[in-house]
């Protein structure tokens, strides 16, 4: 192939990869497609996460259900934080190695938005989300360039 870079990502909230032996964390598999490519080419990623990137503070009853619930969604963030890191970084090597120009795109649900009803799944948290998700993917300005600090994820900060 000569100079034209494929990509698909796919990003869901959770992936588990672990019990594939061979299985390579994804700022690995980015910096292992130059291997395929003999000429240089550009590389654009456009990701959107299906989730908060942080978490608004909030007091949980010491009931065993409501901490493994904050610990899953918690849990969630880090890991999803984690994985937008990884693909940023690799993403620098490639674009500091010069054979690959890599531009990484990503939105996700603002850390201030609240459902406007309680409950999962709901009709109008649904409703609500398909209009924001659309608001968000057609407006430039959204689309975030640098990954939050993972110890430190506040609203805004990455644009």
């Amino acid at each position: 192939m000569k100079g034209y870079g494929y990509a698909v990502l796919v990003f869901a909230d959770y992936v588990d990869e672990s019990d594939r032996p061979a299985c390579k964390s994804t700022g690995e598999g980015l910096l292992s497609i130059e291997q395929y490519f003999d000429s240089a080419f550009n590389v654009r990623f456009w990701i959107v996460v299906n989730n908060q990137l942080g978490t608004y503070r909030r007091t949980v009853q010491p009931a065993w259900p409501k901490l493994m619930t904050r610990s899953l969604e918690m849990a969630i963030r880090a890991s999803t934080l984690a994985s937008l890191k990884s693909i940023e970084l690799a993403a620098r090597l490639m674009n500091l190695q010069g054979r690959v120009k890599v531009e990484l795109r990503f939105i996700a649900i603002p850390d201030d938005w609240r459902p406007p009803v309680e409950g999962s799944f709901q009709k109008e948290t649904m409703e609500s989300l398909a209009e924001l998700g659309f608001e968000l993917g057609s407006d430039p300005s959204t689309w975030r360039t640098k990954v939050p600090n993972p110890e430190s994820p506040t609203p805004g900060n990455g644009r």
